[in-house]
């Protein structure tokens, strides 16, 4: 009872800040949180441009990030010359930073903070492009769509419902319900949970930053200019608000379709080794079987076709990912290298700059990992399942059924070749443990580079 007080308590929370932070989120109608940003990522944006579809809320606060993306390219390029008082009530970051720490110090800040707002809002504008992948948006509709009552009938349930959708995609996803049993539900749970962390936690961030130095502010600018500051940095963390939500949600979603599909390549091994220890030992013993063998390749075959159906899914989402995984990379390890350059000119006492560069420094590292070692160390696992179909096609050799034969055979040409399957950065290479350390490597050489150019 308790629990579900709070878990009210929280979706009230969250309901009051959407309105804050011009949100279209209601929830009278969309019944999660990860209702309504799944119909983000689902908007028909094939024909049209995402600022036509988008809700007239987020459509508002997509407008307020792109004026300020002109505002910080023209300030930080020197384009246009504001004045001191017009910089100070748009929140230009420089004005914020003492003296002391020198005007490079001043200028690289403000370089962070244009290179960032325009790298997340080609990645945000990119992100919601899913109509380039089909099964991407399939697995989207079927955590969307998904409840227990009708688990059975989510084939259905979702062609009743949309028009464009994946059969192979769905197939395998009712096989992963029904096998590996991932809690489609709890998902839902958790990611609103995140949610409601991320919206208490830039509250807060916004109470600190109109509290950054007030008592300075009052003492020395107008009231008039503090006053319109204020509502210039509401503006400014709606935007945050709003790009980094986006970037949790792929985050979580991205996961979460990682963790399915290595609980299928983990389901569908054991469950070959454990056939094929059985045919073994029958061949072996020369036991008169031919009833319980013919099952058991019947149960071999379905097997391989649901392995098959996976790498089709993991080959279909890599017009989506690739690109995603692409951006990502790109955009974190030219980030980090401001950042770590930032913080070697920052003296004195700028404790709460200090703070949310490292908070930076670390989500970008983190983010350069994952995309590279831990999808790595996935397309390494779906790849694994080439022993178990060298040792499938050596016992089906030893066997008298010829179509047998033929398809294990046929499944081993599909399967095993001098192509590894798995998601790919950008559109033809792998990602394997070997680009993985050319990645790490780049990274490292690219990091001593950029700190002699910034010397310079």
């Amino acid at each position: 009872m308790i629990k579900f007080s709070l878990n009210n308590c929280f979706d009230d929370i969250y309901s009051y800040v959407s309105k804050i932070y011009f949100s279209s989120y209601t929830s009278y109608r969309f019944k999660s949180i990860y209702d309504y940003y799944s119909y983000l990522l689902l908007l028909d944006t094939s024909n049209k441009s995402l600022l036509r579809c988008l809700p007239q809320n987020d459509k508002f606060r997509y407008m307020i990030w792109t004026f300020m993306n002109i505002y910080y390219l023209t300030l930080c390029t020197g384009w246009i010359k504001y004045s001191d008082s017009f910089r100070f009530i748009t929140n230009d970051p420089s004005v914020l930073i003492d003296d002391n720490n020198g005007e490079q110090i001043k200028h690289i800040t403000l370089l962070l903070i244009t290179y960032y707002f325009t790298a997340l809002y080609l990645y945000t504008y990119d992100s919601f492009r899913t109509h380039s992948s089909l099964a991407m948006r399939t697995f989207i509709i079927y955590v969307r769509e998904f409840c227990t009552e009708y688990s059975d009938r989510m084939l259905e349930t979702i062609g009743h419902k949309y028009q464009y959708y994946s059969r192979t995609t769905c197939l395998l996803l009712n096989y992963t319900h029904k096998n590996t049993q991932p809690n489609y539900l709890e998902f839902k749970k958790f990611f609103d949970h995140v949610h409601h962390i991320v919206c208490i936690s830039n509250v807060l961030l916004n109470i600190c930053f109109q509290l950054f130095k007030l008592d300075k502010f009052i003492h020395t600018r107008p009231i008039w200019q503090i006053i319109i500051r204020s509502m210039s940095l509401q503006f400014f963390m709606v935007v945050m608000n709003f790009m980094i939500s986006t970037m949790y949600t792929l985050a979580m979603v991205t996961t979460f379709s990682l963790r399915i599909e290595a609980k299928v390549v983990k389901n569908v091994k054991f469950e070959i080794d454990k056939i094929l220890d059985s045919i073994e030992t029958i061949l072996n013993n020369r036991k008169n079987e031919p009833i319980h063998l013919d099952l058991m390749k019947m149960k071999l075959k379905r097997l391989y076709k649901i392995y098959i159906r996976l790498i089709v899914f993991v080959e279909q989402v890599q017009p989506y990912v690739a690109q995603m995984t692409v951006w990502g990379i790109f955009v974190n390890i030219i980030g980090s290298q401001i950042v770590i350059n930032c913080l070697k000119r920052i003296e004195n006492d700028e404790y709460f700059l200090l703070i949310l560069l490292f908070y930076a420094l670390i989500a970008e590292l983190s983010i350069i990992i994952f995309l590279t070692y831990v999808m790595s160390k996935f397309n390494l696992y779906l790849n694994s399942i080439r022993l178990n179909l060298q040792r499938t096609t050596c016992l089906a050799m030893k066997t008298d059924d010829i179509y047998f034969k033929f398809h294990m055979t046929n499944y081993y040409e599909r399967i095993v070749s001098r192509k590894q399957w798995g998601l790919r950065i950008g559109p033809i290479t792998v990602l394997t443990r070997l680009v993985f350390l050319k990645l790490m490597i780049f990274y490292v050489r690219f990091t001593v580079l950029s700190s002699k150019l910034f010397k310079n």
